[in-house]
């Protein structure tokens, strides 16, 4: 068993003899994980504490990159390119889909639009220093980023200071649900 807290919460997680996480506890919200073989999560079944009690279903492509995931009536596909970049993700809500591509220089992310009716309509383009700096939309605003000590994105600000949105991650480095300011 593992404790962390951050941000005034406590998390509580369970590991197997693989040292693969088999459940957490965060606050009210808890579940069990399982896996392949190989290590890759197939599922998570949350607790009926937990704000969704849909199991979440998770497969993978041959050269074991994410490529759905599951819950309820809704369903997330993604593509990658032959460096194993994300170029598209797909979700799915009530037979609607939301296409968005990810455009890419080398290995960083420049851009990122969104499909419809086969035309692409820019969202976002990302502008690089040594880390990510700052974005800027469609209509030319502009918000940027704050970075943690391993490199992480942890605020999202506009050009007068304004913090837009908070980034926390889980112990695996992933994004937990940011912040909207």
């Amino acid at each position: 068993m593992v404790l962390r807290a951050a941000f005034a919460e406590t998390y509580e997680y369970g590991h197997d003899h693989n040292g693969d996480i088999v459940y957490r506890t965060e606050g009210i919200r808890s579940g069990q994980f399982s896996y392949d073989a190989k290590g890759n999560r197939l599922t998570l079944q949350p607790s009926i504490q937990s704000p969704h009690t849909d199991n979440v279903e998770y497969t993978y492509d041959d050269a074991e990159q994410l490529s759905t995931v599951q819950r309820g009536g809704a369903e997330v596909t993604y593509r990658y390119n032959g460096d194993g970049l994300m170029t598209e993700r797909t979700e799915t809500v009530s037979g609607v889909a939301t296409t968005t591509r990810y455009y890419y220089d080398g290995m960083n992310i420049i851009a990122e639009g969104t499909v419809s009716g086969g035309a692409v309509t820019f969202k976002v383009r990302y502008v690089r220093g040594e880390q990510l700096l700052y974005r800027e939309d469609a209509t030319g605003s502009k918000a940027y980023y704050l970075h943690n000590g391993h490199g992480d994105v942890t605020g999202l600000y506009a050009a007068d200071g304004m913090q837009l949105n908070q980034y926390t991650y889980d112990i695996w480095g992933s994004p937990l649900t940011p912040e909207d300011c």
